[in-house]
């Protein structure tokens, strides 16, 4: 059973998440809900280019494939650029972001370092590959770009607002803040496009801080600069219920939202079911339009490993972890499901009082006691 039949077919009924998106000079901005990260991406300027004719033809007709969302042709363009020019850094960046916008982070971040080793100056690199450090869970390397990004352009706002995101999701509020301040000064004393995303950034600092008057002027400047505000802060900054809720559209949409979709599984998981029911049911909606729309994740449900189909919970569970193992590890289907149903046990185990027994659930327990359950779902798979 696919997993657009299945969820139809068990009615599970979830209120739609939002989440917004805002696109300007060529670079991905994602703004994400009541304070997940926001992160951004660039596209490849110019550097020297190329002098070799034949790298230069294809590395053009890359870009053209590129831009028309053709990542496999695009793939083998940057590819046959790099063939002609072993030290031709853009192509290296741009096939670097193809990679990142496929999913294949391994093969993105290769690339972005092969970049950085022929030219250690690149803003473009370091910054990408901040992201997809960030994007994979890596904060320690994600923070290590940034500060690098810092120290090498004390004057370009990119490093500060990275290094914000990153101190923001570890609950370092005071660096936080400290850092999205330096970076929306430089957007306002440049006039630069992404003001808007300064203000937002302050915004959210502020509010993950409780410090809602503060967070205000912030929120209400990036709102009326194009910002779209996540309803929880609306309510409890403005005053009002959100700006409305957007649907990612694109390859890229879901791959920038792959940090929020790991941190909302993340609190699934461990939160017990009883705590914060709001939340869970607007984080489990998130994640559940998230994986029914997303070309990153493709889950067939075997009855016979999930057959607690009407425990809605411990559904969510299986489905975040077989999501987390995929984007985190490998998109191997027993190992998917082994390690997704390890969760869905745990999680059933630690939350047993509130969810009540399960015969299908206590069926597997008993298996995985007796040591049969990897074997089992093995079989199954």
């Amino acid at each position: 059973m696919d997993l657009h039949a299945f969820i139809l077919a068990t009615t599970v009924l979830l209120a739609s998440s939002s989440y917004a998106q805002n696109d300007t000079r060529n670079e991905l901005v994602k703004a994400k809900g009541a304070g997940d990260m926001q992160l951004k991406g660039t596209s490849t300027e110019m550097y020297n280019g190329s002098t070799s004719e034949k790298a230069m033809v294809a590395y053009r007709q890359g870009l053209r494939e590129h831009r028309a969302g053709e990542l496999a042709a695009a793939k083998k363009s940057y590819a046959k650029a790099i063939k002609e020019d072993p030290q031709f850094v853009e192509a290296y960046d741009n096939l670097g972001q193809v990679h990142r916008q496929a999913g294949e982070y391994d093969l993105a971040i290769k690339n972005y370092q092969r970049s950085l080793e022929i030219y250690p100056q690149g803003q473009m690199a370091r910054q990408n590959l901040a992201l997809v450090y960030s994007i994979t869970g890596d904060r320690v390397n994600a923070v290590r770009m940034y500060e690098s990004l810092i120290e090498m352009l004390p004057d370009n706002a990119e490093g500060y607002f990275g290094l914000a995101n990153m101190q923001l999701q570890e609950k370092q509020l005071d660096a936080a803040l400290e850092n999205a301040l330096k970076a929306l000064a430089i957007y306002e004393a440049s006039g630069d496009a992404h003001l808007m995303d300064g203000y937002h950034l302050v915004g959210l600092v502020h509010y993950h801080a409780n410090r809602y008057d503060e967070a205000r002027p912030y929120i209400i400047k990036a709102k009326d600069l194009g910002a779209r505000i996540h309803q929880e802060v609306a309510k409890k900054v403005l005053g009002t219920e959100g700006a409305g809720k957007d649907t990612p559209r694109s390859a890229d949409d879901y791959t920038a939202l792959v940090p929020e979709v790991l941190l909302a599984y993340e609190w699934l998981y461990s939160t017990p079911v009883s705590a914060e029911p709001a939340k869970r049911k607007d984080l489990s909606a998130f994640l559940l339009q998230w994986i029914m729309g997303s070309p990153l994740v493709s889950i067939e449900i075997k009855e016979a490993i999930v057959p607690y189909t009407e425990q809605h919970e411990c559904l969510m569970i299986y489905l975040g972890g077989y999501t987390t193992h995929v984007l985190r590890m490998n998109d191997n289907p027993v190992d998917a499901n082994i390690y997704a149903t390890e969760h869905v046990l745990e999680f059933y185990e630690n939350n047993l009082t509130d969810l009540g027994k399960n015969k299908d659930l206590e069926k597997l327990l008993k298996m995985r006691k007796e040591g049969k359950l990897r074997a089992y779902i093995r079989a199954n798979t």
